[in-house]
C-alpha cells in the first residue's frame, strides 16, 4: 500500500511523527495479546479460558497440541493459523 501526504510545515511533520508512532505501537500490541487476533470470540474465549493470553504461545503450538483444547476443532485450529499468517504477513 502506498499513502502520499503534503505536508506544509515541520509541526505538521512532527505530529504526523507522533501519530504513526502510536499506531505501530498499538499495531504491535495487537500482535502479542490474543484481542489482536481476527478470529471468532468463542475461539478466542476458549484458548483465554485455556490460559493462553499471547499470540507467541499459539505460534509455540502443533496443531495436534490446539486440538487438545476443549472444545476447539479443526476449523478453529485452521482459522488460528490463517489469523497468525494475516498478522506475520502484514508486518
Amino acid at each position: 500500500m502506498k499513502i502520499t501526504i503534503e505536508l506544509s510545515s515541520a509541526a505538521e511533520l512532527l505530529e504526523l511523527s507522533d501519530v504513526l508512532a502510536k499506531l505501530n505501537s498499538a499495531c504491535l500490541a495487537a500482535q502479542k495479546d490474543l484481542t489482536g487476533l481476527d478470529i471468532n470470540f468463542r475461539v478466542r474465549n476458549r484458548l483465554l479460558k485455556a490460559g493462553f493470553s499471547s499470540i507467541k504461545e499459539l505460534r509455540a503450538l502443533s496443531d495436534d497440541d490446539l486440538m487438545r483444547i476443549p472444545n476447539l476443532g479443526g476449523r478453529a485450529v485452521i482459522d488460528i493459523r490463517a489469523a497468525i499468517a494475516r498478522i506475520d504477513g502484514a508486518s
